[in-house]
């Protein structure tokens, strides 16, 4: 069974235009919830106990749409519900007192509201605490010569490559970064993987220049291989950023054994085919359902929720529609109760919208893409210009704290 809100609404502006009005605070409390219509996604209810739901909320001016099926036999039945904060409260009150699986609906109902209204997160590494109370910014750091940004910094020499990266962090720390992510494996569309040997060349050294210099700053190393994220978690790192989601289990075993913070990412295939004619039939719910199943597995597996963060994977086996799906609709991630990462920096949806071929032309796209993405529930951005995001996180800011 699983549940999602489809629909989210800023209605501040009802509480001050009440206020404008002179209405009473203890009014206003009675009011308002009345105001918040909310749509709710129920899958996988037995289509007997979806028709009680029905009715109860039928009696309090709310509803239940269901599918035909849910009157003339007995299965499982996704459903969407409509009813207001205070029609839902009612109903939550009367469920209660009802069989074990009306209970279990409203318990699930109740914690996706939850969810879904949270607004501040904490994200706990080992040695680390992140209070997340406005969207952070993650600067990226490629460690390779084959970055399709064109900014890896391995594509000169190797000769000054550690003085590179001490630059380029403190340069992106005077800029407003909140953490850095690195990565030692480009995995740009059709970019070919590289051996863990490799990889622990390019993202070791780096990560203990960065942590001997800029010790304060959270690193996040972005890996799928368990002897990479193994060796940075020993020399420091403090999250796992893993494109895959955590399919392989020993990457798993060590995050949860070292205490580090992770970001279970969704991808479609593999970097070096994911862009080959991927399909979805409905991009949200299936990015959706492969996040609440990694995460739950994760959580399983030993690893803390307050150490979990989400991203749905833009571009990494996605069309150009569906990248947009997911940013039009990133606020139902919200439902899972994870702060979201969002990665569009310079990708190639965006210069294929602008026709910008270099990606370094793709700013402007970038920055809008930010703006709803912030809008939607992102949390932690994870840009190549870090200045420019951190400008238009304080404007957002700004222009939603008037509500």
């Amino acid at each position: 069974m699983q549940a999602r809100l489809l629909n989210q609404s800023f209605q501040s502006d009802l509480k001050k235009l009440m206020r404008s009005l002179k209405v009473e605070e203890a009014g206003i409390k009675i009011m308002f919830p009345k105001a918040k219509l909310r749509i709710l996604q129920i899958n996988k209810i037995p289509s007997f106990s979806a028709n009680i739901l029905k009715q109860e909320l039928l009696s309090l001016g709310g509803d239940l749409a269901l599918p035909r099926e849910a009157l003339i036999k007995k299965t499982l039945i996704n459903s969407v519900l409509l009813a207001t904060d205070s029609q839902i409260k009612k109903l939550l009150k009367k469920i209660a007192y009802q069989g074990s699986y009306l209970k279990n609906i409203g318990f699930l109902v109740q914690q996706t509201l939850k969810n879904f209204n949270k607004g501040k997160f904490i994200l706990k590494t080992a040695t680390k605490t992140l209070r997340i109370k406005r969207p952070l910014i993650m600067g990226i750091i490629n460690l390779t010569p084959d970055s399709f940004s064109g900014d890896g910094l391995l594509k000169n020499s190797a000769s000054q490559f550690l003085e590179r990266v001490k630059r380029k962090t403190e340069q992106m720390l005077k800029e407003g970064a909140d953490l850095i992510d690195i990565g030692g494996e480009s995995t740009r569309p059709g970019a070919k993987p590289i051996k863990a040997e490799e990889e622990i060349r390019r993202v070791i050294p780096a990560l203990k220049v960065i942590k001997k210099n800029f010790p304060k700053i959270p690193v996040s190393v972005d890996t799928h291989k368990p002897l990479v994220a193994k060796l940075a978690l020993k020399e420091g790192a403090d999250i796992i950023n893993d494109i895959t989601g955590l399919r392989n289990p020993e990457i798993t075993k060590i995050v949860a054994k070292k205490k580090a913070g992770v970001i279970i990412m969704h991808m479609k295939g593999k970097p070096s085919t994911m862009q080959k004619n991927p399909f979805y039939k409905d991009v949200v719910e299936e990015v959706y359902n492969f996040l609440a199943q990694a995460t739950q597995k994760a959580l399983d597996q030993g690893i803390e929720k307050d150490r979990i963060v989400i991203d749905v994977g833009i571009g990494f086996g996605k069309r150009v529609r569906d990248n947009l799906e997911l940013i039009k609709y990133l606020y139902q991630f919200k439902s899972l109760g994870y702060p979201i990462l969002i990665g569009v920096s310079r990708k190639s949806f965006i210069g294929k919208i602008l026709r910008k071929e270099n990606p370094q032309e793709r700013i402007l796209g970038t920055l809008v893409s930010l703006v709803v993405s912030i809008i939607n529930g992102a949390k932690i951005l994870r840009v190549h210009d870090v200045a420019c995001a951190k400008e238009i996180v304080k404007m957002t800011q700004v222009i939603f704290s008037l509500c």
